[in-house]
């Protein structure tokens, strides 16, 4: 076997490592960018809606609901209030990871909501546990970077 033979024979297996770890490496760039732009557009999201304005309301319902497993659960509320003479009905929902959570918003309770000024109807109770769709975004990009990473490494110990 000549020389050169050999050469591309060595440099073939570190070609294809150093591809796979570039395009990990991209990959993960890529996942913690996207992340990180989510993040701040969720934090900018939260931050708005803390600054609207509030009125009293009160709790019409809470209940807490399961979601997808039985070991995941949420609080479910409807709550009514008032802007400048118009009632309205609002609903939020959140994570919550003890039951006696639902306790704290019994009917009737008084509740402060803070509501959209440019669309009264939109309002919320807890505007800290809201996840906008910049949260589920970052989310996401993770999980796809994720598998991204995985689909990576498997083709690269395969050798295909």
């Amino acid at each position: 076997m000549g020389y050169e033979a050999e050469y591309r024979t060595h440099l073939k297996p570190l070609g294809r490592k150093i591809k796979g770890l570039m395009l990990t490496a991209i990959l993960i760039a890529a996942s913690v960018g996207c992340t990180t732009l989510f993040g701040m557009l969720e934090t900018r999201h939260q931050s708005i809606v803390t600054q609207w304005p509030t009125v009293s309301g009160t709790v019409i319902s809470s209940e807490i609901g399961t979601v997808g497993s039985e070991r995941t659960h949420e609080l479910r509320i409807r709550f009514a209030y008032k802007v400048q003479d118009v009632t309205f009905q609002g609903n939020q929902r959140w994570p919550v990871y003890t039951l006696e959570e639902e306790m704290k918003y019994p009917p009737g309770t008084p509740v402060l909501v803070h509501y959209n000024p440019a669309r009264p109807s939109e309002a919320l109770i807890n505007p800290i546990m809201v996840m906008s769709v910049w949260a589920w975004l970052g989310i996401i990009s993770v999980i796809v970077g994720i598998i991204g990473c995985i689909y990576i490494w498997g083709w690269w110990i395969r050798g295909k």
